[in-house]
């Protein structure tokens, strides 16, 4: 269960990096929109799984939903706070913490990588630009449309399945109790 919340963690790290330089893709949508994603990750028996993730964007890319197939809640992201919280239904409660999208752990560019416009592909409908990461600590590619939303992310091997590629996509309002918290949660202190 940790390391799938570990993934969807590191999709919105993606997804919230803003670009360095002009050479660099926006990484976080302009858009509303609804995305499901087909994600790789190591399952808690360390075998590799699949898992369908669900992320809804709204006020123009700085508040994000995040819900993983098979766990009992979901992460809410206001970028403009630097604040995350997690929502675990059973427990009928929430735990916030503080989100710093430059310095959270996962998929990221780090600074200094070198990014590369390496052609174009259409991903679930949409067109997106593929970019070619290299770094100190590895790299892989990523498709991106113009207005910032990450479709696809592989690792460095041609050929290699994607750690995570969009299956649907949906450019729309989202409804605002979608990034709201339930009624009747009580605050728990974040998990360590």
């Amino acid at each position: 269960m940790a390391r799938w919340t570990l993934a969807t963690a590191a999709l919105a790290v993606l997804a919230a990096l803003p670009a360095a330089a002009q050479n660099r893709p926006i990484l976080r949508p302009t858009r509303d929109l609804a995305v499901v994603y087909r994600v790789q990750a190591t399952g808690p028996n360390g075998q590799a799984e699949t898992r369908m993730v669900r992320m809804y964007w709204t006020s123009q890319g700085t508040r994000l939903r995040l819900e993983t197939e098979g766990q009992p809640g979901f992460g809410l992201v206001d970028y403009a706070a630097g604040r995350m919280t997690m929502v675990m239904l059973p427990q009928k409660a929430y735990a916030e913490m503080t989100f710093d999208a430059d310095h959270a752990p996962g998929l990221n560019i780090p600074p200094g990588a070198s990014v590369d416009r390496s052609g174009s592909a259409t991903v679930a409908g949409t067109a997106c630009t593929e970019w070619t990461v290299r770094g100190s600590q590895g790299g892989g590619t990523a498709c991106i449309t113009n207005d910032g939303l990450v479709l696809r992310v592989s690792g460095p091997q041609p050929g290699q399945a994607p750690a995570m590629e969009a299956v649907s996509v949906a450019y729309g309002p989202q409804p605002a109790s979608l990034f709201a918290l339930p009624q009747g949660l009580h605050q728990i202190a974040p998990p360590q």
